[in-house]
């Protein structure tokens, strides 16, 4: 399966190295230049570097062939830009980290083009909860 992730932070990272063991082809979208270093350095991933919001950075990373979108950065604005710009391409599958409670209506994503709305800190709570 090919799979774009967008931001190679620590949660971007982990989730790539996860994704390539398996039959994945993986391709990672990161701004920070150091960041890409580190990341081309430890993965088996293809890494570029750029906005992975916008269209042509996109192209780049093989868009038209990907079954899934996975935005992972710290700006919750990118990872939902990234997710809708991946849908207008026709990507079958976007999963976008966003925390800001703005962004959900209750338990209603504000996002029908989005698949997965991922908030870290309330699946931590709801974890917690179980406990």
């Amino acid at each position: 399966m090919k799979i774009i992730i967008v931001g190679a932070g620590a949660v971007g990272s982990i989730v790539a190295e996860r994704l390539s063991r398996g039959e994945n082809d993986v391709t990672l979208i990161e701004a920070d230049e150091q960041v890409v270093g580190v990341a081309q350095e430890h993965l088996d991933a293809l890494v570029l570097q750029g906005n992975g919001a916008t269209i042509p950075m996109l192209q780049s990373a093989g868009v038209e062939k990907a079954e899934m979108l996975i935005a992972v950065t710290d700006v919750d604005e990118i990872n939902i830009l990234a997710c809708l710009t991946a849908h207008r391409l026709g990507v079958p599958k976007k999963i976008a980290r966003v925390r800001n409670e703005d962004y959900y209506a209750g338990d209603i994503p504000c996002f029908e083009e989005i698949d997965h709305l991922i908030n870290p800190d309330r699946e931590a709570v709801l974890a917690l909860h179980e406990l």
